[in-house]
């Protein structure tokens, strides 16, 4: 099975409130997915930036490499480790199940419901070290 036929699989999720039904495909799943790791990405690099800044150094190299960016970094690879350590317990479920599309639904459901907290909490968690950080100084 091509890598393209793996990551087109139909799973449609419908959630029917009143006379509305809401479908979740795949394409939903992972645009969502993708936001929530380029909000919580940012969010982290942004707060460690504000919280370790480095006014004095007119070398972006440098300022990459100090207190802050170092940090930086190993909190995003931590999220993002995170993130693929999840979603790899859904792709070994997926594959022991001999592919079927049907077994995605629910452990996709639960990465889902769990990281999504995880993530926005990570993010205002973040933030709000960067204003705290931001109202102590004096500029």
């Amino acid at each position: 099975m091509a890598l393209k036929e793996v990551m087109d699989v139909p799973v449609k999720l419908n959630l029917i409130r009143g006379q509305h039904t809401l479908t979740v495909t795949t394409d939903t799943i992972w645009d969502i997915a993708i936001g929530l790791l380029s909000v919580v990405l940012v969010s982290i690099n942004v707060g460690m930036g504000a919280v370790f800044p480095e006014f004095g150094d007119n070398n972006a190299a440098r300022i990459a490499s100090g207190h802050g960016g170092i940090t930086s970094a190993f909190v995003s690879v931590g999220f993002v480790l995170l993130v693929v350590s999840s979603l790899s317990v859904v792709t070994r479920r997926y594959m022991i199940a001999g592919f079927r599309e049907e077994i995605l639904i629910r452990p996709l459901v639960v990465t889902f419901l769990l990281l999504v907290p995880v993530g926005l909490l990570a993010a205002r968690a973040m933030n709000r070290a960067a204003l705290r950080s931001i109202g102590r100084r004096d500029f």
